[in-house]
């Protein structure tokens, strides 16, 4: 699981990040089409991943559908990177409240300035309350995971990876 600061080279950059953690995942790579748990001020991370069950690599509900991701808790915390490793503390980059929306003016000038003079929104991992996606704010010189979505459309839901490494996505 990788950490990064809040320049992720923009929200295209960071879903790039999350495709490569999922392309070198242990023991194998994950397939589909990965992207991060962000928004900026053009999209809300809500947008950017179908209506559909969540789970982690480990197949746990993370929640039944987008209504559940947003609705201000989440069953489990998202807390398996992508080569299912269980992390037990770190933050994860969102610029995200608990509604999937953006937070203004929390988003480290939409992932493009990783210096301790901007402020990025981070969730906890290791929660499962709204403190998931939306815990406080912090200098965009911090290292935080990223969480991962995998994204393909596929007309069963597939078990996506929400690691923080990708899901926490952690990208990191």
């Amino acid at each position: 699981s990788t950490s990064y600061d809040g320049n992720l080279g923009g929200i295209s950059e960071a879903d790039t990040k999350c495709q490569a953690l999922a392309t070198a995942a242990k023991p194998a790579p994950l397939g589909g089409t990965w992207v991060a748990w962000l928004s900026d001020n053009t999209i809300d991370a809500k947008d950017r991943i179908y209506n559909r069950e969540y789970k982690k690599l480990d197949a746990t509900t993370i929640a039944i559908d987008l209504a559940n991701l947003v609705d201000g808790g989440i069953n489990t915390p998202i807390n398996i990177d992508e080569n299912t490793n269980t992390l037990a503390s770190g933050l994860v980059w969102t610029g995200t409240i608990w509604r999937g929306l953006n937070h203004p003016n929390r988003r480290c000038v939409d992932w493009t300035d990783g210096t301790r003079y901007q402020m990025g929104y981070a969730g906890d991992l290791t929660k499962s309350d709204w403190y998931w996606t939306q815990y406080s704010d912090y200098p965009c010189s911090s290292l935080y995971h990223l969480y991962c979505f995998e994204t393909s459309y596929l007309p069963q839901p597939v078990v996506n990876t929400v690691s923080p490494a990708y899901g926490p996505a952690s990208g990191g």
